[in-house]
C-alpha cells in the first residue's frame, strides 16, 4: 500500500487534485500489467452518507470513478481498500471501463 499526504501529488497523476485524494492508496496492476492506484475521494456534499467513493488512477493520468462503491467514512474506505485482493481490484476496474477479460 502506498500512503501519500493530501498535499503530495505524483507527476504521473496530473488529473487528480491534491484536495481530492484521501489518505488511502493501494497500487495494483491490471490484466495487461499497467500500474493503477486505488483510492477513495470525498464528494463535496452535505450528506454524510456515502461521502467517499472509489477512484482508480492509471500511471498515464487516466482516472476512473466508481461512484457506486461508496463509504460513509475514511476509516471504512481504508479498511475496504486494504482488504480488496488484486483480483477484486482488477474486476472492478474492468467493470468500470467496460473491458472484458483478456482474450475475449
Amino acid at each position: 500500500m502506498v500512503a501519500l499526504s493530501r498535499n503530495h501529488r505524483p507527476s504521473t497523476m496530473s488529473t487528480c487534485r491534491p484536495s481530492d485524494i484521501a489518505l488511502i492508496m493501494r497500487q495494483f496492476s491490471d490484466a495487461e500489467g499497467h500500474s493503477w492506484i486505488a483510492t477513495a475521494v470525498t464528494s463535496e456534499t452535505t450528506d454524510y452518507k456515502g461521502r467517499y467513493h472509489l477512484v482508480m488512477m492509471a500511471e498515464g493520468g487516466a482516472r476512473v470513478q466508481l461512484e457506486d462503491v461508496r463509504w460513509n467514512s475514511e476509516r471504512s474506505a481504508r479498511r475496504t481498500i486494504d482488504s480488496m485482493s488484486e483480483v477484486e481490484l482488477r474486476r472492478r476496474l474492468r467493470s468500470a471501463t467496460g473491458r472484458g477479460p483478456s482474450g475475449s
